[in-house]
Order: C-alpha cells, then structure tokens, then sequence
C-alpha cells in the first residue's frame, strides 16, 4: 500500500468515526483542498504559456520531422538527376554522320558555284 492510499483510507475512516453524511464528507475534502492550492502569481502565467508554446512546438515538430528529414534528400536527387539530364549529350552517330555528309556536299555546291562564277567572268 502506497502513502497515498493509506492517506485516503484513514481520512475516511476517520470521518465515519466521526459519523459525516457523504455530503459533509465531500464538503470537507474540498476544505482540505483549498488548503493547498496556492494563487497564481506572474511567474506561473510565465510558465503555463511557456509550456504550451513548447507543447505546441512539439506538436508541430512531431508532424513536420519527417517531412523536413526526407524532402531535402529527395529535391538534391530530384535536382541532380534533372542536371544529369540536361548536360547529357544524346547525340546520335547516325544523325552526326548525315550532318556531315550535308555540310560536305554543301561546300562541294558552293566550291562549284564559284568555281562556275569564276570561268563565267572571263
């Protein structure tokens, strides 16, 4: 048995010894009470704001923990792959080689051209 519960057991068995009706009993525990409470003062309006600002922090820390730890990582890979995507170079060998092939007969058309200009101004 705990001090607490032997507390309680003896406050009422001393009111039955001294034959209170429930109602006296209940209006005596509330005497008791009021003993020891204590008023609030500033200090104790300091700390009961304080303590629910914290548990408010908590509660907002608690919701937003894994969302701050995961979402970095994740923008980083999300960012890096779309850099690695944009500095890729997919270039087609098929492609390269037909744009060379153009750009060589185009300078053979325009080696013609003015090779044809140059007999013609004679």
């Amino acid at each position: 048995m705990t001090e607490k519960e032997a507390f309680k057991i003896g406050f009422l068995l001393k009111c039955a010894e001294d034959g209170l009706t429930v109602e006296q009993v209940e209006s005596r525990i509330q005497q008791r009470a009021s003993l020891f409470k204590k008023e609030a003062g500033p200090w104790d309006t300091f700390t009961s704001i304080l303590s629910r600002g914290v548990d408010a922090a908590g509660a907002v820390a608690d919701k937003a923990f894994w969302p701050a730890v995961i979402a970095p990582p994740l923008l980083g890979i999300a960012g890096a792959y779309g850099l690695s995507r944009a500095q890729d170079d997919t270039y087609d060998v098929d492609e390269a080689k037909k744009r060379e092939e153009i750009a060589a007969y185009r300078r053979a058309i325009d080696q013609l051209n003015r090779s044809r200009r140059k007999r013609d101004s004679f």
